[in-house]
């Protein structure tokens, strides 16, 4: 999985020269670059990361390409709190593994998502705040990634979540046609059991119902928060030709 990300554009050929006879340093001429509408990169130019960019940062990979996910509300009551650091976050993704049998529904935890440090401290600070600052940096635990995997059959084209009566459910609409409906409850509690980092565990649950009455894979699938389905698993409403 992929989240858009904005780099730091740093020249190193002749407008580096220009901006040092101009007397700004090479550090201090910075653009953003953005693929597509930024020219193309000349000869020994090259994409920096400019952590000044953003509060925090954090990457991880999974062990196959996910299409699609979304982010998980482990209690369907809980309320939305102030945002401190260090941050957590849970996920639920599908995979598109170059065989079938491969997939897999994936959750997954992140946690201890703490911003960047700061490493040059003011020089008006006083030295009473340099020791604070080094204690809290030293206090700074480490990201910590855990997951449970589901086999699925299929790439997994679109993933969404809902709760259901206080159950977790999970619909994927593969690239075979078919669509399923699967409990993550299990998934989640084994996950939240987890105290180490890096932990992978699969757990083989069947799915709870699959529709498969559809001609081709579809792309397009989400839960309806307004309209109850009354055991239809979709509802086509025909409107008048404008």
């Amino acid at each position: 999985m992929e989240s858009d990300k904005v780099h730091a554009f740093e020249s190193t050929s002749c407008e580096e020269s220009e901006s040092k006879a101009d007397g700004r340093s090479a550090s201090e001429k910075r653009d953003v670059y953005l693929p597509g509408l930024s020219r193309p990169l000349k000869d020994g130019e090259r994409l920096v990361f400019d952590k000044s960019a953003y509060e925090m940062y954090h990457k991880f990979h999974t062990t196959y390409p996910c299409l699609s996910f979304e982010p998980l509300t482990i209690n369907e009551s809980s309320e939305i709190h102030a945002l401190e650091f260090p941050f957590q976050c849970s996920l639920v993704a599908g995979t598109q593994a170059m065989k079938s049998r491969k997939n897999a529904i994936i959750v997954m935890r992140l946690k201890n998502l703490n911003r960047f440090s700061k490493r040059d401290v003011d020089e008006s600070s006083s030295s009473e705040e340099d020791e604070e600052s080094i204690e809290n940096n030293s206090e700074v635990q480490e990201p910590c990634f855990n997951c449970v995997e589901i086999p699925h059959h299929g790439d997994i084209n679109r993933i969404r979540t809902t709760y259901v009566h206080k159950t977790l459910l999970c619909a994927t609409w593969n690239a075979i046609g078919k669509v399923h409906i699967w409990n993550l409850s299990p998934a989640v509690r084994a996950m939240e059991a987890m105290d180490g980092n890096g932990e992978v565990v699969t757990m083989k649950e069947k799915n709870v119902f699959t529709f498969a009455g559809h001609l081709a894979e579809g792309f397009a699938m989400d839960w309806s928060s307004l309209t109850p389905g009354n055991r239809h698993f979709h509802l086509i409403y025909l409107c008048p030709a404008a």
